[in-house]
């Protein structure tokens, strides 16, 4: 009797467990079941719309679902965040940001959003390095000749940025902290005009993606000084790294990760998880986005919740040892 009823048992907790993984089985194949939207918290044109663009349209393919890509551009993300945060939490509503997503909550603790407390990285996607960029009319050729015009006149290089808590605005504190120079931080408005009043010679130095920054070099109208990246940029083989020119602590990469909020199943997570890293394994996919100097990347989950730790521990340091402040 005792043995027929551990049987009974056994045959039960068996069956509860087999439902179970038979249920999160369906519920992984069944997702998406409607049309998957990706948020840009930019405008049109810039390397976060292109690469959820190019994302977008391997996922509709995968998954045989349409994916509409939204610009919801402003206020330091925060209307891209908060049109995810009022979607159902079911992982067909997703957003695709850059180092931004960990920067300003830093800078500006009360943001209704904070990627690390109210959010998950499905996969880190794709990165690409900035490139230190000077106006032709200063003597500067390498990372050398910067920081002694910067040393002999205290405060005459000013560099731009698309706003505070910019990677490129994050990039230039970071070259302020590591080589103690005076240089002066202009924020703008976008970076469009930030590069406008570079190319007129108003500002002297920024730090620009390498496909933004290449056609101005190909013209003799900027000049690439240094990368900082750990890699030379393939776009400027011939420009040292930071690293390479006596800075070897020295990293800045503008990465790009696909997120959803924290409470998603976990069964459309590992789903989007597989089908974004094939995507960015395609050839296709890794020949587009190179043609902006991006390398794609893909990681689990795990890996993609530490490195979005460790980011969130390097600009921490610096945004409290540099004073970085809120417009």
């Amino acid at each position: 009797m005792l043995v027929q009823r551990s049987a009974v048992r056994w045959f039960v907790v068996t069956s509860a467990i087999v439902a179970v993984l038979s249920s999160a089985c369906v519920q992984a194949q069944s997702f998406p079941s409607r049309p998957l939207r990706i948020l840009v918290p930019y405008g049109p044109g810039g390397i976060v719309d292109v690469v959820g663009r190019q994302l977008g349209q391997r996922l509709g393919e995968s998954f045989g679902q349409s994916v509409v890509i939204e610009n919801k551009p402003g206020a330091a993300g925060t209307i891209a965040m908060d049109a995810l945060r009022q979607a159902p939490v079911d992982g067909h509503t997703l957003v695709v940001m850059d180092p931004a997503i960990v920067i300003n909550p830093i800078i500006q603790p009360k943001l209704s959003y904070n990627a690390l407390r109210d959010m998950q990285m499905v996969s880190l996607l794709c990165s690409t390095s900035l490139i230190l960029t000077v106006t032709p009319s200063l003597p500067v050729r390498e990372t050398k000749d910067l920081l002694a015009l910067a040393r002999s006149r205290p405060g005459f290089v000013n560099y731009s940025s698309a706003g505070i808590g910019t990677t490129p605005h994050m990039a230039g504190e970071m070259f302020r902290a590591r080589t103690g120079v005076n240089i002066v931080h202009v924020p703008y408005k976008g970076g469009n005009a930030a590069t406008t009043d570079l190319l007129a010679g108003q500002i002297q130095m920024t730090f620009m993606t390498p496909s933004i920054m290449l056609p101005y070099a190909k013209e003799g109208r900027l000049r690439a000084v240094a990368s900082t990246g750990l890699r030379r940029s393939p776009s400027f083989p011939e420009v040292p790294t930071l690293a390479e020119s006596g800075y070897p602590d020295f990293e800045v990469s503008v990465w790009l990760g696909l997120f959803v909020m924290k409470d998603t199943p976990a069964s459309a997570v590992a789903r989007l998880n597989q089908t974004t890293n094939e995507a960015l394994r395609r050839e296709d996919m890794r020949a587009a986005l190179a043609k902006f100097d991006i390398e794609t990347l893909g990681t689990s989950t795990q890996d993609a919740r530490v490195f979005l730790e460790r980011e969130e521990r390097k600009w921490a340091e610096l945004v409290r040892t540099s004073n970085i402040k809120p417009d």
